[in-house]
């Protein structure tokens, strides 16, 4: 689904790896309930929230976390 956004089955890996690196260190990534599925073009995590379902992103350049979509179907939609 919109490869340039989301990650494919065999980049799961990879992101979910170097997300938990990153996250590890002091001041980086914040949002670790969630489902990593991809980055943005801004290097942001873009990520399902566990609790509401909701598709966001972590910004890194303003700070926050910022809902993209109210769910994944909804995110899929947007992006066509």
């Amino acid at each position: 689904v919109h490869s340039e956004w989301l990650d494919d089955i065999d980049a799961l890996k990879k992101s979910h790896l170097k997300f938990h690196a990153e996250a590890a260190y002091p001041g980086g990534w914040t949002k670790k309930d969630g489902f990593l599925i991809g980055w943005d073009g801004g290097g942001n995590p873009m990520i399902i929230d566990r609790l509401t379902g909701e598709v966001v992103v972590e910004d890194n350049d303003f700070g926050g976390v910022h809902v993209e979509a109210r769910s994944f179907a909804e995110f899929c939609l947007k992006r066509v």
